[in-house]
């Protein structure tokens, strides 16, 4: 992974970083959580749910900083990008059948079936998997069909919560934890999203996030949050987590938004408003520290 496998794996082995692969409404989330066991560098499995990076030497890595819905707040991450020509994956369009999960990180599931469930992503492909032959035969019935529409599909899956499987060009995500049923809460540890209003805009990432011309982001990074926690609960200020992610920003963010958030640049950008808008936010936790 030349110079970014240090990074990647640093993080990867740090139980308070956290993952994501995915687009706007549709998302597999990695957190730690309880016993972790860490086969390689680049591959961890923990209690519900497992992942495993990709090399790639096209990577462009993006640190940002973006507003979060808290008014004090504000997020943070790290993509890792790819040409858009690299970035695709099969983008299916309806339910699909793949055969045996034969390169899942968890070798006891893989005679378990994968189903494409169609939803024609550009970063990502988001499937099913199962050995439980009830929901083999619903899955089977629905293939050809728009999983979108299939309330009873949906339902169904709800009801297995079989295990979810997200793959881009940089990493695979198994999620087991189970899927919270309508109004329920997602689990602590890893999770997934999927949200057909917002995936109905066909964003691939937040707009605030400067992805250069070309790019989509595959994977990102959420390193330790100075002031809120993995679950995005707010917690007391910590400067040491506030300084080692300056330093990442430093040496992976956008250049007009490093020298708006040092003040050395009075551009009417949207990046350069968004450095500023931040450092404001990010003062007042410093000043009270």
């Amino acid at each position: 992974m030349s110079s970014l496998g240090p990074l990647l794996a640093r993080h990867l082995a740090d139980p308070t970083s956290s993952w994501s692969v995915g687009e706007l409404g549709v998302l597999a989330e990695f957190h730690h959580h309880g016993p972790t066991l860490q086969p390689d560098a680049y591959t961890v499995v923990t209690s519900g749910g497992a992942i495993r990076v990709r090399q790639c030497g096209e990577i462009v890595p993006l640190a940002y900083e973006t507003p979060s819905a808290n008014p004090r707040l504000w997020n943070h991450g790290v993509v890792f990008c790819l040409p858009a020509e690299t970035a695709g994956m099969a983008r299916r369009a309806c339910v699909t059948e793949l055969g045996p999960d034969e390169d899942s990180i968890l070798r006891s599931a893989r005679g378990e079936v994968l189903f494409d469930l169609g939803l024609g992503l550009h970063t990502a492909d988001f499937m099913v998997r199962t050995g439980d032959a009830v929901l083999l035969a619903v899955l089977r019935a629905a293939c050809g069909r728009h999983w979108i529409d299939d309330h009873a599909l949906n339902a169904a899956i709800v009801a297995a919560s079989p295990a979810r499987v997200i793959v881009s060009q940089l990493a695979r995500l198994e999620i087991t934890n189970p899927i919270p049923h309508p109004g329920g809460v997602s689990p602590d540890g890893p999770h997934t999203h999927l949200l057909p209003a917002i995936m109905r805009r066909g964003r691939v990432h937040d707009a605030n996030i400067p992805v250069p011309p070309g790019m989509f982001p595959c994977l990102t990074l959420y390193p330790a949050h100075p002031a809120r926690d993995a679950e995005g609960r707010e917690r007391a200020f910590d400067a040491a987590m506030h300084l080692a992610y300056q330093d990442l920003l430093q040496g992976f963010g956008h250049p007009d938004y490093l020298a708006a958030k040092a003040g050395e640049v009075n551009a009417d950008s949207r990046v350069a408003h968004l450095g500023r808008l931040i450092a404001k936010r990010q003062q007042a936790f410093l000043q009270a520290a």
